[in-house]
């Protein structure tokens, strides 16, 4: 309570509020886009479309990763050039057309093309959104914004699953994109990023957005100056710069861990579980409706991500992650099992299903994105994370479209203990990840480096002064005596992390 009280005596914390709010009306259409597979079932019982075959079916639920593999390197370029806030504002209209395509186009092509235009805009949108609500907003806000980020984001998943029980499969896909409609004449009211404005000599309006966020409690003049000064004082560091830091092991290692890390936990069942419940549920026989256990699974997932709130920053990231893994494979599991013995309850099934939800909205799924953020130095921050988005959107669509492949090649039992193996690799793995709560991310720089050897060690009788390790592109490791009243926290950016393994901006 006593938080929550010092966030309210924050400078414009209601017309922050608002504004992240209007901001998070995006990933609620991002959670309607994930479930929306679960109209599927509707669509071929309507009969003005062709019957959809396996193939057909898995490239559907796929063709929103299709898109969204092409997004990385086009986002941070329109952004760049437009802003952040104008970018959300062009890409309304074509989100809310691919949704008419989706829904009147009497065709197959009307599917796909859908599909593919919402991974497009969804990208370009899920990396434009956490920048604008990190960069308008103050620090102290911006941890409870990024969690209401994805609870917005489980309640618009928890929307579809339940438009799709009791509404027709045209209405539902319409419908989910609506809130976009307000959004669009809202966004008008929203100010640009400072930063973007400041980098573009757009001072003034700049100062003006934040005279209107901070509202007359703030001071956006001494605001202003802090963001001129943290620009100025930035290192540019160019693609070729990072390229050539990728060599030291400092820099790469954590790349390559979290990057294998996140991709072998999308490899245990994250994105399928919520793409295909409809269809998992009906082939596993649940006695309960299907649409009524999809719903179910939202809910658990809603109430999850609410209690994640509370405990992320309460247990370190190794136990979390780990304890969750377990939990996952543990109850896939079972699951397993539970389809294997017909003699057990179906019931059971949908009990273990939801058991594996809870734990992976706890664990397995938040975990690596807060890790990547904090491992990955900051000189090669921007393309490490690009690394490791790209490769997990890529592994993301291999995943859904084997998915099918693998119900038909070795039936539903043994996918389930294919996904409990990559959940327990993803826990053996952690177990060579470095604790990171509560640590500094100065201090996690150079958690990677090579250790000195005992015996480099000044002679007796030199000065304490405390050293510290310079990394430079072009001459390697450079060693500089530094003084404590000149180590700032200037040069440090921090990325804010995204609802299912959306994308992160520097």
């Amino acid at each position: 309570m006593s938080k929550i009280k010092e966030l309210i005596k924050i400078p414009g914390f209601a017309r922050q509020i608002c504004c992240s709010l209007v901001l998070c009306g995006f990933m609620f259409t991002t959670g309607i886009s994930i479930t929306w597979p679960t109209v599927i079932p509707q669509i071929n019982e309507d009969p003005t479309y062709e019957n959809l075959d396996l193939t057909d079916i898995q490239w559907i639920i796929a063709a929103m990763r299709v898109g969204a593999v092409m997004v990385p390197m086009v986002a941070g370029t329109f952004m760049e050039r437009l802003g952040a806030c104008r970018v959300l504002i062009i890409l309304i209209p074509p989100t809310i057309a691919f949704s008419f395509v989706i829904a009147f186009v009497p065709s197959k092509i009307g599917l796909y093309v859908g599909r593919i235009g919402h991974g497009l805009v969804n990208g370009i949108i899920n990396t434009a959104m956490p920048t604008l609500t990190a960069e308008i907003t103050s620090p102290e806000i911006r941890g409870v914004l990024a969690s209401v980020r994805k609870i917005t984001g489980s309640l618009g998943m928890l929307a579809m699953y339940a438009m799709a029980s009791f509404l027709p499969w045209r209405m539902s896909t319409v419908l989910g994109i609506m809130p976009l409609v307000p959004a669009f004449f809202l966004l008008f009211y929203v100010p640009e990023s400072p930063y973007w404005l400041v980098k573009h000599n757009r001072e003034e309006e700049a100062l003006k957005g934040l005279a209107r966020l901070r509202g007359p409690r703030g001071n956006p003049s001494e605001e202003l100056e802090k963001i001129k000064k943290a620009i100025s004082e930035k290192p540019s560091v160019t693609v070729r710069d990072q390229f050539r830091l990728m060599k030291k092991s400092e820099n790469y290692k954590p790349i390559v861990l979290m990057t294998v890390i996140t991709c072998v936990g999308i490899m245990g069942g994250q994105g399928i579980i919520f793409q295909y419940a409809v269809f998992l549920f009906k082939e596993a026989g649940v006695t309960i409706d299907e649409y009524l256990s999809t719903i179910l699974v939202g809910v658990i997932r809603l109430i999850a991500c609410i209690v994640s709130l509370f405990i992320i920053d309460l247990i370190d990231r190794r136990p979390l992650l780990i304890g969750s893994a377990m939990v996952c494979a543990l109850s896939l599991g079972m699951t397993s099992i539970c389809l294997m013995v017909p003699e057990i309850p179906r019931i059971l099934i949908l009990v273990f299903i939801l058991l594996y939800v809870t734990s992976l909205t706890l664990g397995v799924s938040i975990v690596p994105g807060l890790v990547i953020s904090e491992l990955i130095p900051t000189q090669v921050r921007a393309m490490g994370v690009a690394i490791c988005s790209n490769v997990s959107i890529f592994t993301a669509l291999v995943s859904s479209v084997t998915f099918p492949l693998m119900m038909v090649g070795i039936g539903l039992e043994y996918s389930f203990v294919v996904f409990a193996v990559f959940n327990v690799a993803v826990g053996a793995l952690f177990l060579t990840v470095p604790e990171t709560r509560a640590r500094s991310l100065n201090e996690l720089q150079d958690v990677f480096a090579k250790k000195p050897k005992k015996t480099d060690r000044a002679p007796e009788g030199s000065p304490t002064t405390p050293v510290s390790i310079n990394v430079d592109g072009d001459q390697g490791h450079n060693i500089s005596v530094i003084k404590p009243e000149e180590i700032g926290m200037n040069n440090l950016a921090f990325v804010e992390d995204e609802e299912d393994h959306d994308h992160k901006k520097v």
